[in-house]
């Protein structure tokens, strides 16, 4: 029998003096035609992220691929702990997050565009428009957000030294770091200075709640179903198990010493910083938009501010 999917999902943790830890992967068998896993691989992997949880700390299990400008042009960033990127686990949040600029590409791009079409038709409607454009105004807001995976739903029974999950999903979230207008080559008046302000908040007002109900929605449904995300979508599923498993009491626990040790003995994997550096800013998409003057101008979108977030809580779905 083939599969296409492997999930830990069960785990039993006797005392050391027991029966040692068991554990329990659910596999999906595929369908002909569909790419199939090696089980017994997809079980080490699983197995390898688990540990991995383990042994980092919870509040080391981030990463951010983000874009800096050096001084003189934009450059990709790595942000990772150094034994969190030795592993299965860094690695897959990685992938993730480099995957995840391009999810809502279709989506995004209708957005720019009408987004830079409002603020037009925004400025246009001022009643100092005819003073503005005699200015020579063609000005358009210019902003930047950062978007993190985090758990949605993790649904799980457990009882003393066991828990299986039955559901892991996860969520996009989305925060406006910046949203500003430059005005600095124009010597308006403040009553048009208020006024492009105002616009302005206006118009990001608008921004924030297409990010919220139509960007978070596109990709928060392409982390759960599409198969790209399915090494992240199991992930999350071995590091919810591996978070309870760090509240539980650590005198009766084999993997004790294990536990926030950083000690990733047997799960080392390399890490190329530099490879990873290339993706975190990278060419995504253009558009074209029509400016105050009625010419047609492109702007292109490059990746970067993007983040990832492992933590999970099982506690709000766990019944004993």
């Amino acid at each position: 029998m083939d599969f296409r999917s492997a999930d830990l999902v069960y785990i039993s943790g006797d005392s050391l003096t027991q029966n040692g830890i068991q554990f329990v992967i659910k596999a999906e068998e595929a369908l002909p035609g569909e790419p199939t896993v090696n089980l017994a691989e997809e079980r080490k992997r699983l197995l390898d992220v688990f540990l991995a949880a383990l042994a980092i700390p919870n509040d080391k299990q981030w990463v951010s691929l983000p874009a800096r400008w050096d001084g003189t042009k934009w450059v990709g960033d790595v942000e990772i702990d150094s034994v969190l990127a030795k592993t299965e686990l860094g690695r897959i949040m990685l992938d993730a997050d480099v995957k995840m600029k391009f999810s809502d590409l279709v989506v995004m791009r209708n957005m720019y565009k009408e987004f830079y079409d409002q603020w037009t038709s925004l400025v246009r409607s001022s009643p100092y428009y005819e003073q503005i454009h005699r200015y020579g105004f063609n000005e358009y807001p210019y902003w930047a957000f950062r978007t993190w995976i985090c758990p949605d739903e993790v649904t799980a029974n457990a009882e003393e030294g066991k828990i299986f999950i039955s559901t892991a999903r996860v969520k996009v979230k989305t925060e406006l770091m910046m949203c500003e207008l430059n005005l600095s080559p124009y010597r308006f008046p403040s009553y048009i200075v208020n006024d492009l302000n105002n616009r302005l908040k206006t118009w990001e007002a608008s921004f924030i709640n297409k990010l919220k109900t139509v960007r978070e929605p596109t990709i928060t449904e392409s982390l759960n179903n599409d198969p790209e995300y399915k090494d992240m979508r199991e992930a999350y599923a071995a590091v919810a198990i591996a978070q309870w498993y760090k509240r539980q009491d650590r005198s009766k626990l084999f993997y004790r010493d294990l536990i926030d040790s950083k000690n990733i003995t047997g799960l080392e994997i390399p890490f190329d910083r530099d490879y990873w550096a290339n993706q975190a800013l990278q060419y995504i998409d253009a558009f074209t938009f029509t400016n105050f003057f009625g010419q047609q101008e492109r702007l292109e979108l490059w990746g970067g501010c993007e983040l990832i977030d492992a933590s999970v809580d099982v506690s709000p779905g766990i019944s004993s």
